[in-house]
C-alpha cells in the first residue's frame, strides 16, 4: 500500500522518542512479548537466548528482532528480523550491523543506539513510543511502540536484546 500523503505541516519536524513504564505498553504484540520475557526468566534477571523456543513466540515472530550485543554494546547486529518490522522500513536491515544501518539512516539509529546501550549497561527492560517526524527517513510508519528485553547466559551480561514492537502506517508530507 502507498503512503497516504498529506501537507507537511501535520507531520512533525522531528522524530518524538518517549521511554515508558513496562505496565504502560498498549500493543498487543509488545504486551505478549514482555509476557513472554517474564514467563522465561523464571527467577532470573533475564532469561537467556537459548530460553525462545520457535513453538511459543510465533505469534509474535512478525514483530520481533533478536539483536545480538556485539562487544560490550559498542555495535549490536540484527539476527532476526520479523516481516512486519522488515516492512516498516525503506531499506534492508537484516543480518546488518548498526553500525552499517546507521550509514543509511543516521537520525533512526541516533535514537536507537542509547536506547539498546542502556539496557546492556543497566540490565533492565526498556519501553518507548513515539511519533516519525520529517527528519526520520527510510521508515514507513508514523506511531512505534516497542520494547527492548534483555537476555543473556548469565545476571552478569546481556548478549542479545529481544526487540518487540509494533510501526503503524507513514503519512507522507506533500511538500
Amino acid at each position: 500500500m502507498p503512503p497516504i500523503v498529506v501537507p507537511a505541516e501535520i507531520v512533525p519536524e522531528r522524530t518524538d522518542f518517549e521511554q515508558f513504564s513496562l505496565d504502560a505498553v498498549e500493543s498487543v504484540p509488545t504486551r505478549r512479548g514482555i509476557a513472554i520475557w517474564r514467563l522465561l526468566r523464571a527467577g532470573r534477571r533475564f532469561p537467556a537466548h537459548d530460553d525462545l523456543k520457535l513453538r511459543d513466540i510465533t505469534d509474535i515472530m512478525p514483530y520481533m528482532s533478536l539483536v545480538a550485543v556485539i562487544d560490550g554494546g559498542k555495535d549490536f547486529e540484527n539476527r532476526y528480523v520479523g516481516d512486519a518490522v522488515v516492512r516498516a522500513h525503506d531499506l534492508p536491515i537484516r543480518h546488518r550491523r548498526f553500525s552499517d544501518v546507521a550509514k543509511d539512516m543516521p537520525r533512526l539509529m541516533e535514537e536507537l543506539l542509547p536506547l539498546f546501550r542502556k539496557v546492556v549497561e543497566t540490565g533492565e527492560p526498556l519501553a518507548y513510543r513515539g511519533r516519525t517526524g520529517q527528519d526520520l527517513s527510510h521508515v514507513v510508519y508514523t506511531d512505534f511502540e516497542g520494547v527492548l528485553l534483555p537476555l543473556g547466559q548469565s545476571d552478569e551480561a546481556i548478549d542479545y536484546i529481544l526487540y518487540v514492537g509494533i510501526c503503524e502506517l507513514k503519512v507522507t508530507p506533500v511538500q
